[in-house]
């Protein structure tokens, strides 16, 4: 049963701590933190665009989800994906047209450019903290990650995550591990 009494594969949160019991003629317990001084924070930053008509790409309990999924996925590697600040609920830019880079209900490989290139999006940036966007629905892919690595000037020395959504009320299936997936790639800073 899992939670039992020696359970041996117990999920604990990397901010708990583990306690071994053993009984001879005396009891000695003993316990440590799951993860210790090795806990890593990943932090980052989210942004949802709003869609051209009205309304979010995504819903932001969907967020809350994703990021615990994420934290839950390389907390075995004592990772806790943290989020910075509040959700931003942003327009999308405009590319180089003066068209909005969404208005076809899709975000493609190029769109993130407009994106590190506005203003309003690259305002407040930290270094050492992820861009995190929910998008329209990707053509071809779940998400993508861009990062220093890409070599492409708008960029920087910044990385960004786009996930996006699959146009299904604005909810994301949970049952995808897109943001822990897309963090792998940023973490080793391989595309």
């Amino acid at each position: 049963a899992d939670e039992g009494l020696n359970d041996r594969t117990h999920a604990a949160n990397i901010d708990s701590e583990i306690t071994a019991r053993v009984k001879t003629r005396i009891e000695c317990k003993s316990s440590m933190p799951v993860c210790g001084r090795d806990r890593r924070i990943v932090k980052v930053r989210v942004t949802v665009l709003k869609k051209p008509g009205g309304g979010n790409v995504v819903l932001a309990n969907e967020v809350t989800k994703q990021i615990e999924r994420a934290t839950k996925s390389w907390a075995q590697a004592c990772i806790k994906v943290q989020q910075e600040g509040v959700t931003r609920f942003l327009d999308a830019p405009n590319d180089e047209d003066g068209n909005n880079i969404i208005a076809d209900n899709t975000f493609n490989g190029t769109d993130f450019i407009a994106i590190a290139s506005d203003p309003a999006h690259a305002a407040g940036k930290s270094s050492g903290v992820i861009e995190l966007y929910f998008t329209p629905k990707i053509p071809n892919a779940n998400a993508f990650t861009v990062a220093p690595e890409c070599d492409i000037a708008v960029v920087g020395d910044d990385t960004f995550i786009f996930v996006g959504t699959d146009q299904n009320n604005g909810q994301l299936d949970i049952r995808y591990r897109t943001l822990a997936h897309e963090l792998g790639h940023a973490l080793d800073n391989l595309p």
